[in-house]
C-alpha cells in the first residue's frame, strides 16, 4: 500500500465506547480517541490537561462522605455549603469560613447523613429551602459571610387536600356488596352531614352513606360502591370518611387575616375536636383554620386569607381539608421557583402532585382560584409516575420516573389556578438528581443513572415540541462501568458538565451543542470524588468545580474539600506565595503526610519526596513559588490508525513518525518517548519555556 499521511484534526467526540472502535465508516470516529483521561476537550476540539485540585480543609467527619451544594447570592458572592451529619459548613472563596480563624462557621441541622443525598433545594436571594419526604421543609437564612440560620417553615396557609377524615373506631359491614348495606361502627361516630360522604377502606372497599337515622349514630345504610372482601370488623385507622360533611356553612366573617370567627352548619356535622380541629376550610374564596369545637353544628377559628363574602355556602361549595404534608403522608420533596412563586412537590401521599405558592409570597400555599392565590396540579397517567425533580426554564420541567413533563399556561400567559396545562415532553425517564441547564437545554441523569440525557426543543418539530438524546451514545461504557451520581456544570472556560461516579471516577463531558461538541473525558486522582458543585470563581475570570475527595493517608480514610485550580498541575495541593526568599523546605502538609508528593519550584519540576508526619517536605533545590501535591497523569490514546473510504485495519503498518502539536506545554511523552521542550538556546538556570509548535 502507498505511503499515507493520515492526520487527526481534533478530538472534540472525545473518549467513545469500545463498541465503536471498528466503526471507521463514521465521521465522527475520526475526532475520536479510545483513552482520554484527565484531559479536557477545548471548544476548539484540543485536549488540555486538566486541572489541578487545590486543597481548602478536611469535612468535619472523614468517616462520613457530605455533599456540597451551590449557594449564590450575587455575582460576587458565591458559596459552597458543606451538608453533613447534622450540620452545614460553608466555603467562600477558596477557603472555609471560620469565625475567629481556625474555627469553622457551624449550624445545626436535623438532617441524617444518611438522608443528605436526597435533599433538594431551592434558592432566592439570601434564603435556601431545604426539601425532604421525611422532614418538614426548612429554610437556610444568610446575613453576613459567618452569620446563618434555619429554621422550619411555617407556612402562612399551608398546602390542604380534602381527602379522610379518620374517625378512630371499628367499622363492620353487613355484606361485601350491594345497596341499603348495614355498617356497623364501633361508637356512635356519624353524624348527619355524614350522609352522601364515602367510607374507603385500606382493605379496597367503598361505600357512600345513604342514610344515618339519628345524630349520633354507631350504624348507617350504604350503597357498596367497591366490594369489600369479607364482613369482618375493619380495624381503627383502616378505614377513612372522605369529602366534607354535606351541609350548608356560613362563616361569620370576611377578615382581617387573623380575625376569630365562627364557622355554623345547618345541618350537624362537626364531629370530635380530635376530627375536626387544625382542619382548614375552603370558603368563599377565603381560609379558615379551625381551632376549636364547640358543638355538632359550631367551630371557631382564624381566617387565614380573607373571604369575599359571608354568603351561607352550600353543601359541595366548600370544603374541610387537613394539611398534605405532615409525618403520616409525607413532606415534600422537591422544589424550585418559577414565574414569581416558590413551586414544591411531591410527598409520598401525592407522588404526581406539585404545588404552588401565591405570587410572591412563597410561603402562601392555601390553594385559591384568584390569578396570585396558590395551586395544586396533580399530572395525570396510567401508572404511578412519581415526579423526582422540578427545574424552571421558560416552562416548568417535571422529572418523572417515566419521562419528564412541561408545566406552563394552558391558553396564554403565566400558570394561575384557571390556567394550567402539563405536557409529556419525552418518556426517558430520569433520576433524583437534580439536572443541570446548559444554554437552553437541559441535561439530566437517566433513571438508570447509567445514561446522560439532553431535553431540548425539538428543531424537528412544528409545535415546539422538546426531544432528549442520549449524550452517552458514542460512550455508553462510562455508565456500566459505575452509575452516575451527582453532576455540575462549569460553563467557563470550556463549557464542561462535570459528573460523578459512584466509583469515584469523574466523567467530564464538553458540551456546546450549537457547534455539534459533544466529547467525553475521565477525571481520576489518588483517591475517589464523591460530591460535585460549582461556583464563579471569585476573580471573576471563570467558574470552579468544588469536590468531596475521599483519600487514604497513612492507612486512614480522609476526606477533603478541594476545587480545580487552573494554576495547579497537581492534586491536593498547596503552594507558597512568592516572597522574594527561596526556601529549602515547605510545611502546613499534614493533610498529606506520609504520601509522595510532586513537586514545582519556581516553575520547574523537582524530584518526588515524601511529606513527613509533622507536613513538611524537604525541596531538592531552593526556590521561591512552590506548589506541591498529588501526581497524576494526563493520558490520551487515539484510535486504531483508520484511513476515509479505505479498509486499513487488518493491514500491517509502520509509523515512521508522529507529529503533535503543542499549545504552551513543557512535559510530555509521545509512544513513550519523552519530548524534549528545553533546547540549547533556552537558560539552564530556568523552567523550561512553555512550547507551541509542532514536534515529531
Amino acid at each position: 500500500m502507498a505511503r499515507q499521511r493520515p492526520i487527526q484534526h481534533s478530538f472534540g467526540s472525545g473518549e467513545i465506547s469500545p463498541r465503536l472502535f471498528g466503526r471507521m465508516d463514521k465521521e465522527r470516529y475520526f475526532n475520536s480517541l479510545e483513552t482520554l483521561e484527565n484531559f479536557n476537550i477545548t471548544h476548539h476540539g484540543a485536549a488540555e490537561r486538566r486541572w489541578g485540585l487545590h486543597f481548602v480543609a478536611e469535612v468535619k467527619d472523614s468517616t462520613t462522605s457530605p455533599r456540597l451544594v451551590t449557594f449564590q447570592f450575587s455575582t460576587v458572592q458565591s458559596y459552597v455549603l458543606e451538608f453533613g451529619n447534622l450540620y452545614i459548613r460553608f466555603y467562600k472563596d477558596g477557603g472555609r469560613i471560620e469565625n475567629p480563624p481556625g474555627t469553622p462557621v457551624e449550624i445545626v441541622t436535623p438532617y441524617a447523613i444518611a438522608d443528605v443525598p436526597n435533599l433538594k433545594f431551592a434558592q432566592s436571594a439570601d434564603t435556601l429551602y431545604i426539601f425532604h419526604s421525611s422532614y418538614a421543609v426548612r429554610k437556610v437564612t444568610r446575613t453576613s459571610h459567618t452569620a446563618w440560620t434555619i429554621k422550619t417553615v411555617t407556612f402562612e396557609s399551608p398546602a390542604t387536600f380534602e381527602y379522610e377524615v379518620d374517625l378512630n373506631t371499628t367499622l363492620t359491614p353487613a355484606a361485601t356488596t350491594g345497596s341499603g348495606i348495614l355498617f356497623t361502627a364501633g361508637a356512635a361516630v356519624f353524624r348527619d352531614a355524614d350522609e352522601g360522604r364515602i367510607i374507603r377502606a385500606n382493605n379496597g372497599g367503598r361505600a357512600v352513606i345513604v342514610t344515618v337515622s339519628i345524630d349520633p349514630d354507631s350504624t348507617v345504610d350504604c350503597d357498596i360502591l367497591d366490594d369489600f372482601p369479607d364482613v369482618n370488623p375493619i380495624a381503627a385507622g383502616q378505614w377513612f370518611l372522605e369529602g366534607s360533611p354535606n351541609s350548608t356553612l356560613t362563616p361569620g366573617h370576611t377578615g382581617p387575616v387573623g380575625k376569630k370567627t365562627t364557622l355554623t352548619l345547618t345541618t350537624k356535622g362537626w364531629h370530635d375536636a380530635d376530627q375536626e380541629v387544625g382542619q382548614y376550610v375552603h370558603v368563599n374564596g377565603g381560609i379558615i383554620k379551625i381551632t376549636q369545637r364547640d358543638s355538632v353544628t359550631l367551630c371557631k377559628g382564624f381566617i387565614k386569607r380573607r373571604l369575599d363574602n359571608t354568603t351561607a355556602a352550600p353543601a359541595g361549595t366548600w370544603t374541610s381539608e387537613p394539611e398534605i404534608w405532615t409525618a403520616t403522608h409525607g413532606f415534600p420533596y422537591a422544589g424550585t421557583f418559577h414565574e414569581g412563586r416558590l413551586y414544591v412537590g411531591p410527598n409520598n401521599k401525592k407522588p404526581q402532585t406539585v404545588w404552588a405558592s401565591a405570587v410572591d409570597s412563597f410561603e402562601d400555599m392555601g390553594r385559591g382560584v384568584k390569578d396570585a392565590e396558590a395551586l395544586d396540579f396533580t399530572v395525570a397517567s396510567p401508572l404511578v409516575d412519581a415526579i423526582q425533580w422540578l427545574y424552571p426554564t421558560s416552562s416548568l420541567f417535571l422529572g418523572t420516573f417515566g419521562g419528564v413533563h412541561r408545566m406552563f399556561g394552558g391558553s396564554s400567559g403565566p400558570v394561575t389556578p384557571t390556567n394550567v396545562s402539563v405536557k409529556n415532553e419525552t418518556a426517558d425517564g430520569s433520576a433524583t438528581t437534580i439536572p443541570v441547564r446548559v444554554g437552553s437545554a437541559l441535561l439530566y441523569i437517566a433513571r438508570q443513572k447509567a445514561r446522560l440525557y439532553e431535553l431540548a426543543l425539538d428543531a424537528n418539530s412544528s409545535t415546539d415540541a422538546f426531544a432528549s438524546q442520549d449524550l452517552t451514545l458514542l460512550a455508553d461504557h462510562l455508565g456500566e462501568i459505575s452509575t452516575f451520581v451527582d453532576v455540575a456544570y462549569q460553563k467557563y472556560p470550556w463549557s464542561i458538565v462535570q459528573v460523578v461516579r459512584s466509583d469515584g471516577v469523574g466523567c467530564s463531558l464538553t458540551y456546546i451543542r450549537a457547534q455539534n461538541l459533544v466529547g467525553w473525558s475521565r477525571t481520576t486522582t489518588d483517591g475517589l470524588l464523591e460530591w460535585a458543585a460549582t461556583t464563579p470563581h471569585w476573580t471573576l475570570n471563570g467558574d470552579t468545580t468544588w469536590y468531596v475527595v475521599k483519600r487514604t493517608i497513612n492507612g486512614v480514610t480522609k476526606r477533603y474539600v478541594e476545587y480545580l485550580d487552573s494554576t495547579l498541575n497537581t492534586d491536593s495541593a498547596l503552594t507558597r506565595t512568592p516572597t522574594g526568599s527561596p526556601v529549602s523546605s515547605v510545611s502546613g502538609l499534614t493533610h498529606l503526610a506520609g504520601k509522595t508528593v510532586d513537586i514545582v519550584g519556581d516553575g520547574a519540576v523537582q524530584p518526588q519526596a515524601v511529606v513527613s508526619a509533622a507536613g513538611v517536605v524537604t525541596l531538592t533545590t531552593p526556590a521561591d513559588a512552590i506548589e506541591v501535591g498529588l501526581h497524576y497523569d494526563s493520558k490520551l490514546v487515539t484510535l486504531p490508525l483508520a484511513i476515509a473510504q479505505a479498509n486499513v485495519q487488518d493491514l500491517v503498518k509502520q509509523l515512521a513518525r508522529v507529529s503533535v502539536y503543542f499549545y504552551k506545554t513543557t512535559n510530555a511523552w509521545v509512544n513513550g518517548t519523552f519530548v524534549p521542550f528545553r533546547t540549547t538556546l533556552d537558560d539552564m538556570g530556568a523552567s523550561v519555556p512553555r512550547f507551541t509548535g509542532l514536534k515529531s
